[in-house]
């Protein structure tokens, strides 16, 4: 049977002296697909393929809405669990640089009806990122700076 830890709002649950684990089919699988969508691709050092392609794709200027949808699409049918997606629709705000993916997902125990901002995502998003060079991109006050290349 797989686990994982539970999570509330990104950090570990804890009941009184022990930590949570979510076992729950349709729960657990809606998790991860929430931490695969919120990492960026190359941030997590172990697994640099890991991730949405967020600073790759999906936040580059001139990219069709059609292949960002499709690339996220896919990433949402590699997690764990996710049989089938039956809904999907995505909105672009340009007024507040935001992008909204509403989808509804057939998994193994159930259905998953989530929605997510890319905005509240980036806004999230902090610390540094491992780029394919080697190097580490570390992002401060809207300033960002090369280290190791």
């Amino acid at each position: 049977m797989a686990f994982d830890f539970k999570l509330t709002n990104g950090d570990i649950v804890i009941s009184p002296f022990d930590i949570v684990l979510n076992t729950k089919g349709a729960e657990a699988v809606a998790q991860r697909i929430d931490i695969t969508l919120k990492t960026f691709k190359g941030e997590y050092f172990l697994n640099i393929d890991f991730g949405a392609p967020w600073f790759q794709t999906v936040l580059r200027k001139g990219v069709s809405k059609n292949l960002i949808d499709t690339q996220l699409k896919n990433i949402i049918l590699g997690v764990e669990g996710v049989l089938q997606i039956f809904e999907y629709e995505s909105t672009i705000n340009s007024s507040l640089r935001d992008m909204t993916i509403t989808f509804k997902a057939r998994v193994d125990d159930g259905i998953i009806d989530t929605s997510i901002s890319i905005a509240d995502i980036v806004a999230q998003n902090s610390g540094s990122i491992l780029l394919q060079s080697g190097g580490f991109l570390l992002q401060e006050d809207n300033t960002s700076k090369l280290l190791l290349e």
